[in-house]
C-alpha cells in the first residue's frame, strides 16, 4: 500500500501514543504503519490544537515513550511528534489550507474547526452508515 505517491500524509491524533499505535497497526495491518506517513502527530489535544499557539511540538522517542522538552523547529519525516498547534504545523510544512484534506469522525472537534478556521477540505468517517452499505 503506497499512501504517499505525490502527496504528503500526516496522521494527527488526539489519542495517546500507545492507543494510536495499536489502532493504526490494526487498521493498516502492519506494525510498520509509520513508514507510510511523512509526519506522525499524537496527543494533539484537539480542539485546542487549532486555537492554542502556546503548545509547541515536541519529539517523541518511540522506544522509551519519552518526549523531549525542547520544542522542535522543524517537522521531519519518520519522526513522531507530540502535541503542537496548527499554526506551527502550517508554517513547518508549508501546506496552505486549500491543499489539506483532513478526515475525522467527530463533527465538532474534527471537522468544524478545520473547515471554518483554516479552509481545509474535510472528510467525515461515519461508522453508523455501515449498516446501509
Amino acid at each position: 500500500m503506497k499512501i504517499r505517491q505525490s502527496t504528503r500524509s500526516n496522521p494527527l491524533s488526539l489519542s495517546p501514543t500507545l492507543y494510536s499505535n495499536a489502532g493504526m497497526t490494526h487498521a493498516l495491518g502492519s506494525p510498520y504503519w509509520r513508514d507510510l506517513f511523512d509526519i506522525v502527530i499524537v496527543q494533539a489535544m484537539k480542539p485546542s490544537f487549532y486555537s492554542n499557539s502556546d503548545r509547541p511540538f515536541r519529539l517523541l522517542n518511540p522506544r522509551s515513550m519519552s518526549q523531549t522538552w525542547r520544542p522542535v523547529s522543524s517537522l521531519e519525516r519518520g519522526q513522531i511528534y507530540i502535541q503542537g498547534n496548527v499554526g506551527d504545523f502550517i508554517s513547518m510544512t508549508g501546506l496552505p489550507g486549500a491543499r489539506v484534506l483532513y478526515f475525522g469522525d467527530h463533527v465538532f472537534s474534527d471537522l468544524a474547526d478545520p473547515i471554518m478556521q483554516l479552509g481545509w477540505k474535510t472528510g467525515a468517517i461515519i461508522p453508523e452508515l455501515e449498516v446501509y452499505a
